[in-house]
């Protein structure tokens, strides 16, 4: 196997990885809707915060599982994951605000 192809391989793993831990972290957020995420109980902001980050993740999680299958286009890879990386970002943000809140 050449240099570039070992390079791609390990770029497709570490895609699959990536898009596992969308996919995970969607579900997690998916399955929580109703009874709340870290053991808080629900209320109406962490049901529309869960449902709307669980679902972006989702898709998410799908989009970098296909790009995953195109990783010797770089810039596509580089882009999923940037985007990727400031979505999981923003909902890890988002979520913090839901669990300490200021008393």
């Amino acid at each position: 196997m050449t240099e570039k192809g070992v390079l791609i391989f390990l770029i497709t793993v570490l895609m699959i990885v990536f898009a596992a831990i969308m996919l995970i972290e969607s579900w997690y957020l998916l399955s929580h809707r109703k009874t709340g995420i870290f053991g808080q109980t629900a209320t109406e902001r962490s049901l529309r915060h869960c449902s709307i980050w669980g679902w972006l993740l989702l898709i998410w999680g799908i989009v970098s599982l296909i790009a995953a299958f195109f990783s010797d286009h770089i810039g596509l890879v580089a882009t999923v994951l940037v985007i990727g990386c400031l979505a999981d970002m923003a909902m890890a943000l988002a979520t913090s605000s839901l669990v300490f809140k200021k008393h």
